[in-house]
């Protein structure tokens, strides 16, 4: 008579199967899709760029050379995160107001709600912020908006180079903000 053997992979592949479904299951559910996993963020159309200068507004449209420039690179930008959670910086009210009248920062709107596909809840932007002076400015950093407010925490780019280098090449240097001196410091020191 033969002795049952035991058999201790079947049992090992039941529990491995069971926690892989429940993690799986607990970030699909913390993010609202079954494809977090992709990283990549959805293919929104961008409607208009709006500058703001030191308090001038500059808006690009489509058509404008400008807009056609920069729309492509903003979205190969942010189709590549470099973030595993939401960054923890919001914008409060003095940054907003600093924003619109002493620094430059870049104000991107989308014909409909951008999905990041990231492993956490990114929400649903249907513009975003890009510091290129200031606080926060030259970082990789941006915030996310709907057309009431803008949301807590920033995405951060994996390779912000090819953004900063398209709004140089418009007049626009990302410069990182120094309060001791009240001025920006250029980004490479130059």
């Amino acid at each position: 008579m033969q002795e049952p053997r035991n058999n201790i992979l079947r049992p090992m592949f039941v529990s491995l199967s069971f926690i892989f479904a429940v993690i799986y299951g607990v970030i699909s559910f913390n993010t609202g899709s079954f494809l977090w996993f992709y990283s990549n963020t959805s293919e929104a159309q961008v409607t208009h760029i709006l500058i703001i200068n030191q308090g001038e507004r500059i808006l690009y449209r489509p058509g404008d050379p400008e807009f056609e420039r920069l729309a492509p690179v903003i979205s190969q930008s942010i189709s590549d995160l470099n973030n595993n959670q939401v960054v923890g910086l919001g914008l409060s009210d003095v940054t907003l107001n600093e924003y619109q009248t002493r620094f430059t920062v870049m104000e991107v709107h989308f014909d409909r709600p951008l999905d990041f596909g990231t492993s956490f809840r990114s929400g649903s932007p249907t513009r975003l912020l890009f510091p290129i002076t200031g606080r926060h400015a030259a970082t990789g950093l941006f915030f996310r908006g709907s057309t009431e407010s803008w949301m807590y925490g920033a995405l951060r780019m994996q390779d912000p180079a090819p953004l900063y280098t398209s709004l140089e090449g418009l007049g626009f240097k990302a410069a990182v903000y120094s309060p001791d001196s009240s001025t920006e410091a250029p980004v490479n020191g130059g």
